[in-house]
């Protein structure tokens, strides 16, 4: 006959990490990737756009909408 195992009654140590916050490094380095990458999303879109001779603003605001709509649909 086969017995069930009971359930550990402490934690593991992977729920204890887990459970613990990302520390002010972890923070740190997640604060600067975040900030690299917004700069790199807006040094792309603005060589992207340098030969865009456009009077107007809509232009630029569709493709923000764009943006936002695939990323709100990606998630």
């Amino acid at each position: 006959m086969s017995t069930v195992a009971a359930a550990p009654t402490s934690p593991s140590a992977v729920h204890e990490k887990f459970s613990k916050g990302p520390g002010f490094v972890g923070t740190l380095i997640f604060i600067g990737v975040l900030v690299v990458g917004i700069a790199y999303i807006g040094w792309s879109l603005s060589r992207d756009l340098v030969n865009l001779h456009v009077t107007s603003v809509l232009p630029y605001f569709l493709l923000g909408l764009a943006l936002f709509v695939a990323l709100d649909l990606n998630s």
